[in-house]
């Protein structure tokens, strides 16, 4: 799924709401996902806020770790099911939504390295060029079997991932298994996926390919110079497949480009 879709249609989106009794500010509602509402119940709704001044004040001010960032990020999204069911793949989509329906700058930049030449590179790219792969199943939870035991795997949902989060297990690739685990418990899930043995192995690793739904890799042309070439100058040129699924860079709020906000000033009344 393509933002730049999705973005088009913002402003039509917008309507009024009160926040806190004082003032109105914008609640868009979210009409596509990647996940295509497959996880949710029928008919839900689900909305979200801009950024308010306050809250970057607030955003920046603090020292928040990733668990709280991602609650920080997620208190501006409205659903009608309970919020730590959203997939976390939707929330990193509805999460850049947010940042975009917030600020007038869409820039962003990423180092990566070149894999044919080597050479650290920066990129420049839009948040309109980010594109999602959609969620590819007729229906939802997936049930398959390892060993004897009859799991039910589901997309990771928000609160699943604030808790990997909270017990530093995130970057634990059998616990992040175990999370997409709905019909026993985080620690039994756990001990059936790191014991499981031939074909199993290769089961798990498909039912991950099947629920993952984030961001595509983004090709990147490597501009860097070939030294040493008899023929003058010459950039390598390698087409480079470069992962941006960073949080970081989907989620957090950034700062509109300075220009913008300049002509967005004038001096004296007339």
């Amino acid at each position: 799924m393509r933002v730049q879709r999705v973005v088009k249609d913002l402003p039509k989106e917008d309507k009024p709401v009160r926040e806190s009794g004082e003032r109105f500010i914008p609640e868009i509602r979210v009409k596509a996902l990647p996940s295509k509402f497959l996880p949710y119940p029928p008919n839900c709704s689900i909305s979200y806020k801009p950024y308010v001044f306050g809250e970057l004040i607030e955003f920046n001010e603090s020292k928040l770790s990733e668990a709280d960032i991602v609650k920080f990020v997620s208190r501006g999204i409205t659903t009608s099911f309970p919020l730590m069911d959203l997939t976390y793949f939707d929330y990193l989509f509805i999460s850049l939504l947010r940042k975009i329906s917030s600020f007038g700058g869409n820039q962003f930049s990423f180092n990566y390295t070149c894999q044919k030449c080597g050479v650290v590179g920066t990129h420049k790219a839009t948040i309109e060029e980010i594109d999602f792969n959609d969620l590819n199943v007729p229906n939802l939870p997936l049930v398959t079997t390892i060993g004897n035991t009859e799991l039910h795997f589901m997309p990771l949902t928000l609160g699943k991932y604030i808790s990997l989060l909270e017990s530093n297990k995130v970057d634990k690739r059998v616990s992040l298994f175990a999370a997409e685990i709905i019909n026993m418990k985080q620690e039994e899930a756990e001990e059936v996926i790191y014991n499981s043995i031939g074909e199993d192995q290769a089961l798990l690793n498909y039912v991950d390919e099947i629920l993952y739904f984030g961001v595509k890799p983004m090709t990147v042309t490597c501009k860097a110079e070939v030294k040493g070439n008899p023929d003058g100058k010459i950039t390598c040129g390698f087409e480079n497949k470069v992962e941006i699924d960073s949080p970081e860079v989907l989620t957090r709020p950034f700062r509109t480009d300075r220009e913008s906000l300049r002509n967005r000033i004038r001096f004296g009344i007339s």
